[in-house]
């Protein structure tokens, strides 16, 4: 399945959030082989990620902290079902899961320890758990904060990364150590971690984060969204997945760094 183009078909106005949901989708189908059930979807959104991603298995439990994205999920055929619930104290029995899922999520999470525990009690034995989360290069990749430092600009390089964190809610980037300090002192094993999302791809994905969503843009955004109108849809999501193809295929060379992290780990006791 090409990813891009099924991403910018779902978001053909958001063409940043389609190119990190592609490449999110084509390093997971390549890096975490069979996902056994019972299957618990941590975080699951509005079910849209999880659409694209579980087309070969069902999803026994989804759970998200947001009411009305859970309700959205739970119309997504892929979930047997979909319940409001915090990652920090889930009401599942123990070791109830073969693998637990979480893509993008546990950098929203500020008890993100909690989660972590409360994931390997219900696993059962070797179960898995698979995570995708932001690195510790995020801030150092984003295009308008290097172009800050370049101009000598401290002072507005931490205003646009405090602004970009506060817009999506991230709380903190840890490196592979960190993760992999945590994860072993909560008891699991086995743990592999990799990057994903050059610098190329993670700058380019901040260019059109930040113009499609800069201050100017939303005060026009019924007009930007008449401008594009005028494009007929095909051409439009064409001339994206043209211009991005190539950071969608773009991978992390070896001795380089990522802006994210592919986390994968089980539970042995």
């Amino acid at each position: 399945m090409n990813y891009l183009w099924e991403t910018i078909k779902r978001y053909p106005t958001i063409p940043s959030f389609a190119l990190w949901r592609a490449v999110e989708l084509r390093v997971l189908n390549k890096g975490t082989g069979r996902l056994d059930r019972p299957l618990l979807d941590l975080g699951c959104g509005d079910g849209s990620f999880g659409s694209l991603f579980f087309t070969d298995t069902k999803v026994d439990e989804g759970i998200d902290n947001d009411r009305d994205s859970v309700e959205l999920a739970s119309k997504v055929s892929v979930y047997e079902k979909v319940r409001l619930m915090d990652a920090c104290s889930m009401s599942f029995p123990d070791e109830g899961f073969k693998t637990v899922f979480s893509n993008c999520v546990f950098e929203h999470i500020p008890c993100y320890k909690d989660a972590v525990k409360e994931v390997y009690r219900v696993l059962q034995r070797h179960g898995m758990f698979v995570l995708t989360v932001p690195s510790e290069n995020y801030h150092r990749y984003l295009y308008h904060y290097k172009n800050y430092i370049r101009m000598g600009r401290e002072d507005k390089a931490q205003e646009y990364i405090k602004k970009n964190d506060l817009r999506h809610a991230h709380y903190y980037y840890m490196s592979p150590e960190q993760w992999r300090e945590l994860l072993s002192g909560t008891g699991f094993k086995e743990i592999e971690i990799s990057y994903y999302l050059p610098e190329e791809t993670f700058s380019t994905w901040d260019r059109i984060e930040e113009l499609f969503t800069r201050e100017f843009f939303t005060m026009l955004n019924s007009y930007r969204t008449r401008a594009l109108s005028l494009i007929p849809t095909t051409v439009s999501k064409i001339l994206w997945f043209l211009y991005l193809k190539k950071h969608y295929l773009s991978d992390v060379q070896p001795g380089d760094k990522g802006a994210a992290l592919l986390i994968r780990c089980r539970k042995e006791r």
